[in-house]
């Protein structure tokens, strides 16, 4: 499954939300990763992040929420790539951060082309038996890019960062 251009060394499974005709949502868990990621990212506590996904369509969708050092923190992340075969991706992200009453929102395009549109390997947790007879969905997928997610992978980075200006703004 390609997950929005994470590093190959990471580690996910998922459980089968819902099996659509068109697309398949997943409940995605990154299970393990480098060092340099944060246990509340990927490990045994990391939070789940909805992943819908065909084809020629991958959208991820999260928000963190958090208090740190007396300062309500939270960020959402939105991805939605086109992906054509395994050549090419491309991925319109959207973040937004806040921090107590200040807000932030900045957008991006990313393309990833050859090595860089990697496919990782996701175990299957559980709801594997509703692929047997898919349904159709309410809002069917396509691979466009025409509908809207939100990417969880760096969220904690950005809560993070946010913090640390925090601290030092003060």
């Amino acid at each position: 499954m390609f997950v929005g251009g994470a590093e190959r060394n990471i580690r996910f499974a998922a459980s089968i939300v819902d099996a659509c005709a068109d697309a398949t949502t997943y409940a995605l868990r990154c299970t393990s990763g480098p060092a340099m990621i944060s246990p509340g990212i990927c490990g045994a506590n990391a939070e789940q992040i909805t992943v819908t996904t065909n084809p020629t369509f991958f959208r991820v969708s999260s928000a963190a929420v958090t208090r740190t050092m007396g300062n309500d923190l939270s960020a959402t992340v939105q991805g939605t790539c086109r992906l054509a075969e395994t050549t090419e991706a491309v991925c319109a992200w959207t973040v937004g951060a806040s921090v107590d009453k200040t807000s932030t929102i900045t957008s991006s395009t990313t393309t990833y082309l050859g090595t860089n549109v990697y496919r990782h390997d996701v175990a299957i947790t559980a709801g594997a038996e509703k692929t047997v007879s898919p349904t159709a969905c309410a809002a069917p997928i396509q691979g466009s890019g025409a509908a809207e997610g939100m990417k969880r992978v760096g969220v904690w980075g950005l809560v993070g960062a946010m913090g640390l200006v925090v601290v030092m703004g003060m």
